[in-house]
């Protein structure tokens, strides 16, 4: 292959090369003696300047519609994930309980009530887990309210014991009476010490039929307040 390479260059440079350039001082020679010096100057003066603009301006126009194609297809991609979006959004003040695990992740609550019936998403690996370990750490205080059951008695032991029985975690256990209407929904009130204006807001789980995703609806402030009341009264009992 090397061979080959070398041969074409030495018969470019030892032939072709001059013969053009023969050709082309005869092609000047011949156009002078007919039109003048001055006007082959300039044609070729205009060919070397032209070609050299046109390929540049060439080169732009491709591009610019390469960009503006570009652009189209990203504009059209955005469009497809907004529709997308649109499409799929909740209705206002509900939710998954991902966007809720993750709220109370970024959010520096101070006091969180909780009402769990069975604490699975607490314990092992469920979406509330690592979040209420680190917040514990952060100094976050967490109450749960779960039903006095021996099987929750365990869980909440396993659940102590995986978030190093901080003294910021206590658990509460309430009668069955307290879950006589919805025995399997779950609560979450987010600072219930505090006004609305300082972040005072609740979540009630919401069980849909047909959907292994789980939803929490925010409460309006007399549901929650009705909910911390009873919940206080508990807490005066123990």
């Amino acid at each position: 292959m090397e061979k080959t390479s070398n041969g074409w260059e030495t018969i470019w440079f030892t032939i072709l090369l001059p013969a053009m350039s023969v050709v082309g001082s005869m092609g000047v020679s011949y156009f002078e003696k007919k039109v003048g010096l001055f006007p082959v100057l300039f044609f070729l003066i205009a060919i070397l300047v032209i070609i050299p603009i046109s390929i540049y301006c060439g080169t732009i126009f491709i591009s610019s519609i390469g960009e503006k194609n570009i652009e189209a297809q990203i504009d059209l991609q955005i469009k497809m994930i907004q529709q997308k979006i649109a499409d799929s959004k909740i209705m206002n003040g509900i939710c998954k309980e991902e966007q809720l695990a993750l709220m109370e992740k970024t959010y520096p609550f101070e006091e969180i009530w909780l009402i769990s019936p069975d604490l699975l998403t607490e314990i092992n690996s469920g979406i509330y887990a690592g979040v209420i370990k680190e917040n514990l750490k952060k100094g976050t205080k967490y109450k749960y309210f779960v039903p006095d059951t021996e099987i929750n008695k365990v869980r909440v032991q396993i659940f102590k014991n995986s978030c190093g029985n901080s003294k910021n975690l206590e658990v509460y256990y309430l009668s069955d009476d307290f879950f006589f209407l919805v025995p399997h929904v779950d609560f979450a009130i987010y600072e219930p010490m505090k006004s609305i204006t300082d972040g005072k807001k609740g979540y009630i789980g919401l069980p849909i039929q047909g959907t292994t995703e789980s939803f929490a609806a925010l409460m309006n402030n007399d549901f929650v307040d009705a909910v911390i009341g009873k919940l206080a009264e508990r807490l005066n009992s123990f």
